[in-house]
């Protein structure tokens, strides 16, 4: 095992943690998307609960 070797190395194992980082962020992109999204369905949910009235509330 040479220096070129140990280069080597660590040239790979710096590119696989470049790619995870990337990967997390693209990852952590979509969570925030999919969050907001799950928001609003969830607040729009609510609005259409509220307005229904159960048949027997005002006998």
């Amino acid at each position: 095992m040479g220096p070129s070797d140990i280069f080597n190395d660590r040239f790979i194992i710096l590119t696989f943690l470049f790619n995870m980082k990337n990967h997390l962020t693209d990852m952590e992109e979509k969570i925030t998307i999919i969050t907001e999204k799950t928001s609003i369905t969830a607040r729009k949910m609510s609005i259409i609960a509220s307005g229904i009235q159960h048949p027997m509330r005002n006998v």
